[in-house]
């Protein structure tokens, strides 16, 4: 069996897509899978690109990582259930290239990422840095962050509860220390 490992490597580069579904198609003849006459009268599929960008490249990629493809030896389709919401997809790669452009100089900053869930864990949209096209390492899932990310939260969370808003500033130099 063959799978892609990186299907979107393969739309950005039909020359590679096409080698690759023939070096399967020609597996699938030598495992006897398939009949040499049969694959005569095969031509590899090429992947045609949608012209609407890269909406939910990094999502897509996330999803097919984290597949459990059964070992059962036949080639059905398997059936791929996701949470994927579109509009709020693009919303947020809207989004961070928004902010990457208007603070990403002024922070440093090149990349960003974003996940957006419902409050049960699933996942509705991903963006793992500002262009799958430029990078395919996505800063959601695979970058590694100190712990205290983790807890800021909690904190927002806190804060917010607590009155403030989410365009409050709150000023905390190092010689001033104060309990809350």
């Amino acid at each position: 069996m063959a799978l892609l490992k990186s299907p979107t490597h393969f739309v950005e580069n039909p020359e590679a897509a096409e080698q690759r579904a023939t070096a399967v198609l020609d597996a699938m003849v030598n495992t006897g899978k398939l009949s040499e006459s049969r694959r005569e009268h095969l031509e590899p599929a090429v992947p045609h690109r949608a012209r609407r960008g890269e909406r939910g490249s990094y999502y897509a990629d996330w999803v097919a990582d984290t597949l459990r493809v059964p070992h059962t030896g036949d080639y059905s389709p398997l059936p791929v259930h996701t949470t994927y919401d579109p509009k709020l997809q693009g919303l947020a790669e809207d989004t961070v290239e928004t902010v990457l452009r208007e603070r990403g100089k002024k922070r440093d900053a090149r990349q960003a990422a974003m996940v957006i869930m419902r409050t049960d864990g699933r996942v509705l949209a991903m963006v793992g840095g500002r262009s799958h096209a430029d990078s395919q390492f996505n800063r959601a899932v695979q970058a590694r962050r100190q712990p205290g990310s983790s807890f800021k939260l909690f904190v927002y969370l806190a804060a917010l509860r607590g009155g403030l808003k989410t365009s409050s500033t709150v000023v905390d130099p190092p010689d001033q220390h104060r309990r809350l």
